[in-house]
Order: C-alpha cells, then sequence, then structure tokens
C-alpha cells in the first residue's frame, strides 16, 4: 500500500530542511529525502545536511579562519612581542577538526520535527505527485525493495547544485578536485593549482596560500565577476590575495589538460595563458568553476528548465510548470542569490504559503542581499556595485564615497599592506545610498548591520546624523566617508586606522 504525506521534500540541505520543519511546525505530515550523489571527482561522500554544511559554507570559514591566524602570525606576531606559528602546517589536524564539527552539526540537523519522516534514499519524482525509491528489505538479504510515496498537496524540490567541471579539459573529472572534495582530503594538497576567479575559486587558494602552500591561481579573465561585486573591490581583493597571502595568480590563462606523471599525486597541466602554452606539476588541481543543477531524480517529468539548467518557477509562488511540484533554494530560477540564508528564508515563506498561513508573494522586501567573499582579506557587500547603480540609475546621478586605509594594527606594526578599503553607492539626487562594500578584516561581521540600513532606505546624511563611528575600528570610516568619486581628490589614506583618523 502507497503511504501518503501532506507533503514530500527532496533535499535536505538549509532550503529542503527548513521548509520541512516548517511544515511540521504548522501541523503537516512531511516526508523529507536526503541522498548524496558521490562526487564525479573522488566519489566523496558526507552526511545529512546539505552543501552548506558539509562541503560548503562551514568547512569553507573554519578553513579561513585557520588561514588567517596563520597569516596573522607571520605578519604582525613578531612585532608585538609574540613568537610567530611554526610554517609547517598540519593539514591533518585541520582537516579533522573541521570534520569533527561538520559531523556534529549533520548530526544535530537529522534531529528533525517529529511530524517529518526523513527518509535516506534517493528519490525518483513521478508525474502524479508519487516518489518511488529503494530500501533494503528488513532482513537485509533479498537484494532491495521499491517503495512509493504519495504526495497529497505538494511536492517540493530544494537539491541545490554541485560542482561543474570545464568540458574542455582533458583529465579534469579523473585527476581533479572541487569543493566536494577539498575539505575532507586525507593528504595535504601540496602544490596546487586552483582553477576559477568565482569567490570559491579565490577562497580555497585564499587559505591555502595563507598556511603555506605553493598554490597557483588561473583566472580566464576577471574575479568576482557579476552577482553584486564591486570592480574596485575584486581588484582590491585580488591584489591582497597576492601580496599579502602570496597566491601566485595567472590571468588570461585556463587549463587545457591534465596527466598523470610518475607517482600517483602529481599532475602535470598544459595551460594556455594569453596565448602560450605553459607546462607546470602541481600535486593537485582544484576546478572551482561553477556548479549546477542535478535532475536525476527526476528523468522524465516534463520539467520547464531555463537555458542555465536551473528550474523555471513562478516569481511569485515558486510553482513549476507542474502542478502542486515547487522549487526553492541555488535550483530554482526565483532571481535571487545563492546563499543559504536566501534558500532558508524561501523554505519557510513556502511552507507558510503552502499552509494558507502567509499572503502570496514570497520575496525578500528590500534593495539587497548582503553576501561575503571569505578570502585572505574579507569582502563583504549589498546592493548596488558602482556599475551596476550607474546602469540602472543613470551615470549622472550616482555618486560614490571610496576610502584606502591601513588598519591600526598594519600601521603599527609595519606591514606594508592597506587591507581595508570601502565605498559608498549613492544617488545624487537625495544621496539615498543604493549600495554599501568593504574589503577589510571581519568584513562579514560589519557588513549586517549597514544592510539593515541600506534596507531600510538610509541616506547619507542619516549616517552621520544617527550614528557615531565606534573608536578605532574599521567600521568608523564608512560613517564618514568624504572623498567622492567626482571630487577627483586621493582616497589612498596615509594614515594608520579608521580611515586616517589616528595619524
Amino acid at each position: 500500500m502507497r503511504k501518503a504525506f501532506d507533503h514530500v521534500v527532496i533535499g535536505g540541505g538549509s532550503g529542503g530542511l527548513s521548509c520541512a520543519n516548517r511544515l511540521a511546525e504548522l501541523g503537516r505530515r512531511v516526508a523529507l529525502f536526503d541522498f548524496v550523489t558521490p562526487s564525479e571527482t573522488r566519489g566523496t561522500q558526507w552526511g545529512f545536511g546539505g552543501t552548506c554544511v558539509n562541503v560548503g559554507c562551514i568547512p569553507k570559514k573554519l578553513f579561513h579562519d585557520a588561514g588567517e591566524l596563520a597569516l596573522e602570525s607571520r605578519e604582525k606576531a613578531k612585532a608585538f612581542g609574540l613568537s610567530p606559528f611554526s610554517t609547517n602546517h598540519d593539514w591533518n589536524a585541520l582537516r579533522q577538526t573541521v570534520q569533527n564539527h561538520v559531523k556534529s552539526l549533520s548530526f544535530q540537523y537529522s534531529k528533525v520535527h517529529p511530524n517529518v519522516t526523513l527518509i535516506r534514499a534517493q528519490a525518483k519524482l513521478r508525474a502524479d505527485k508519487t516518489v518511488e525509491y529503494e530500501e533494503q528489505d528488513f532482513f537485509g538479504d533479498s537484494g532491495v525493495e521499491t517503495k512509493s510515496i504519495e504526495a497529497k498537496h505538494s511536492v517540493v524540490l530544494a537539491c541545490g547544485g554541485r560542482p561543474s567541471l570545464p568540458p574542455d579539459v582533458k583529465g579534469a573529472s579523473e585527476f581533479g578536485i572541487t569543493s566536494d572534495d577539498i575539505f575532507s582530503l586525507k593528504e595535504s594538497p601540496g602544490k596546487i593549482l586552483c582553477v576559477g576567479g568565482s569567490y570559491v575559486g579565490l577562497e580555497v587558494a585564499g587559505f591555502l596560500s595563507s598556511l603555506g602552500y605553493e598554490t597557483h591561481l588561473a583566472v580566464r579573465s576577471r574575479v568576482l565577476k557579476g552577482d553584486g561585486f564591486d570592480s574596485d573591490c575584486a581588484d582590491k581583493v585580488l591584489q591582497l590575495l597576492q601580496y599579502r597571502a602570496g597566491c601566485i595568480v595567472h590571468l588570461k590563462t585556463v587549463p587545457r589538460s591534465i596527466t598523470a606523471v610518475g607517482s600517483k599525486h602529481k599532475y602535470r597541466v598544459e595551460l594556455v595563458s594569453d596565448g602560450k602554452i605553459l607546462h607546470q606539476e602541481f600535486d593537485t588541481v582544484f576546478f572551482g568553476t561553477g556548479r549546477h543543477v542535478d535532475f536525476s531524480f527526476a528523468n522524465g517529468l516534463d520539467i520547464e528548465k531555463t537555458k542555465g539548467g536551473k528550474i523555471q518557477v513562478d516569481p511569485i509562488s515558486y510553482e513549476t510548470s507542474v502542478s502542486g511540484v515547487f522549487a526553492i533554494g541555488d535550483m530554482a530560477n526565483t532571481g535571487m542569490p545563492e546563499l543559504t540564508p536566501v534558500a532558508v528564508m524561501q523554505g519557510e515563506l513556502l511552507a507558510e504559503r503552502l499552509s494558507n498561513f502567509q499572503p502570496t508573494k514570497i520575496s525578500f522586501g528590500g534593495l539587497g542581499v548582503p553576501s561575503a567573499v571569505f578570502t585572505p582579506t574579507e569582502y563583504a557587500r549589498v546592493g548596488y556595485s558602482e556599475l551596476a547603480a550607474q546602469n540602472q540609475f543613470g551615470v549622472d546621478n550616482v555618486e560614490t564615497y571610496l576610502m584606502d586605509w591601513k588598519t591600526l594594527d598594519s600601521a603599527a606594526t609595519a606591514t606594508g599592506h592597506h587591507e581595508c578599503f570601502a565605498k559608498l553607492v549613492c544617488l545624487k539626487s537625495d544621496e539615498t545610498v543604493v549600495g554599501v562594500h568593504f574589503v577589510g578584516p571581519r568584513a562579514g561581521e560589519l557588513m549586517q548591520g549597514y544592510s539593515l540600513a541600506v534596507n531600510k532606505g538610509i541616506t547619507k546624511q542619516d549616517f552621520k546624523r544617527y550614528c557615531l563611528g565606534i573608536h578605532p575600528t574599521n567600521s568608523e570610516a564608512l560613517i564618514d566617508l568624504r572623498i567622492s568619486r567626482s571630487s577627483g581628490e586621493d582616497f589612498v589614506q596615509t594614515g594608520g586606522c579608521a580611515g586616517g583618523r589616528c595619524g
């Protein structure tokens, strides 16, 4: 007999888990499917909780923190009378610490609401809102049994995405690795080539170079293209990645092939760099070259997709072209960034709408979603980039205010790096702030409050009228940025802290 639930959610990551638990809180009976297909490169698998917990935000941030600790020690410890940390990094110790925490989080997330039935199996969605899956028989000696579940009201798809490999690079899947693999490598990456100028490629290259590994970054054109990133900030991030963390950057460079050389963990990479053919040997080749949606769970089901491969959904309800089937998170064309908080919010709001608990539209009611890039010197932003604002409002109606400076401790220890760069993007007509961008230590922590202000429609005058800076911090520089782009004045400060206020 086919078992029936009010709703079936496919995907146990951030979006699916939040949707299932919220539906359960509202009294609905929910079946939640979660299954991890082994990675294309190393066959890596992981536990419950989706990309963010297991192979995304959480382990990435911990590796980033380790890299920052090492970098800060090498830069400033001696000047402050401390002994610098050893440059001999213990990869296994870091990996074990991170994986222990990841597994504890995975276990906690698996404790779903009592009204949620968690099924750890690969779901196959059928046209009549039924889901089939295979399960080992009770005694374990008669193969597998095909079972079926019916969704009385709706099916929610929240399967996220998986790393993509460039199809024109011979040997990429055989010899390369992706973010699915890097955080659980049994051996240190050694000399590594990171491919890709997205935030994933930059973050991995960043923490590895900070930890002392010889790290090369191959970028086809520019870094951090699109997604609201500001070009000045992108240039600053790349500069600090090179001259602060020591990453070796190869612009206008793409790999063409990877072949094994002698030992098991040595690879010869053929690169095309600005039209020239180069060959280098690496211990590891990492690809941060985008992500794609895996539709294997819905083969044969006629769900409309975009040219980019995402599921096309109604902008108000998130319903797909198949009645009663909805999609959220990274796999859906919702017009919102691929971020964990976005997927969580969409999951909760969709659950409320499906339970007749929430008015119709599911959207973020503000100017923009904040985000951060966890490179060795972080970059956080909210709202429009300078170029995007000019395209949206007209070049003549946009003014930007900028500042470039050293942190207080960098100035005191004479490390030579201008680690901070800030930019406010404003409308000339009323000085409404439509974008805030900051490159500097703990940028992600700093941006949260500014995001609230920008999304509430703050003006530049409001910054001065309602907020005094906390001295001496980097954040106070944003309160009173004075040098505009149009003034032509030099916005690089020679002082020692908080935008040059200390000297």
